[in-house]
């Protein structure tokens, strides 16, 4: 008769890698034979996140940015995953459109991604302070009249330029001119 003896049995779970199952064949005599394979285990599947944030929509508050949350999405895989993102909640979005990215990679190299859009809106008017009022000249004898004002002032939650017609100083014709 013959002992069979191997290092693993059909069924076995084998890790990730390459694992080399050997059996032995020995009879009475002390006569043996033995039978080498390997059993390469590898790992093709990505990362899948669970529920990815949908974007973000919001109205800037005091100042030009706003402090945003979400959910941090969940990444799942057969193999140990590590999770990175280009934003954390909670973080302060400027003005505009920013992409959040999550990258999820497991122990492989293998990696899945999980992205969305964080939007803030800035929906505050500029105010205008110390608006001059109506300014009635006298024309000289060229028919103009030079009108000198101090500019207004604005202030915004986010910077703001301030344009005019017309500068302080200025030769205005006979007439009305709206500045």
């Amino acid at each position: 008769s013959v002992n069979i003896s191997g290092t693993h049995t059909s069924g076995s779970v084998f890790p990730l890698g390459v694992t080399t199952v050997t059996y032995t064949a020995a009879d009475r005599r002390g006569n043996q034979s033995t039978c080498t394979f390997r059993v390469a285990v590898v790992d093709n599947s990505p990362p899948v996140f669970n529920s990815c944030p949908p974007n973000l929509s919001m109205n800037a508050v005091s100042g030009c940015s706003r402090n945003v949350s979400w959910g941090a999405p969940v990444a799942q895989d057969n193999c140990s995953v590590t999770v990175t993102t280009s934003h954390m909640p909670g973080s302060t979005f400027p003005v505009g459109v920013t992409t959040v990215t999550y990258t999820a990679t497991d122990q492989n190299g293998n990696q899945a991604t999980c992205s969305f859009t964080v939007t803030i809106r800035d929906n505050t008017n500029p105010v205008f302070a110390n608006c001059p009022t109506n300014i009635e000249l006298t024309a000289s004898t060229s028919c103009t009249a030079i009108a000198s004002w101090t500019p207004p002032t604005a202030q915004d939650n986010c910077s703001v330029n301030v344009t005019t017609s017309h500068q302080p100083g200025t030769a205005f014709p006979i007439g009305e001119t709206i500045v």
